[in-house]
């Protein structure tokens, strides 16, 4: 654990107020931030599973293809 150091106007602030300074309490914003932050990586794992998805029955059409063509 590091120690937390307040500065002498820091140190009037209510506990509550010194948390959200200091990050421990998140307030709204950051939490918007963050679950923004997590439907974008969802958004694009999606895609991912989706092209290689995509790729995969392409390689197997292809394969039976010519499989049926010899």
């Amino acid at each position: 654990m590091k120690a937390i150091i307040l500065n002498d106007m820091d140190k009037l602030l209510s506990p509550i107020e010194q948390a959200k300074q200091l990050g421990i309490i998140k307030t709204q914003v950051q939490m918007e931030h963050n679950q923004k932050q997590n439907y974008v990586v969802m958004g694009v794992i999606m895609t991912c599973v989706v092209i290689i998805g995509g790729l995969l029955i392409l390689h197997i059409a292809q394969k039976n293809k010519d499989d049926i063509e010899s």
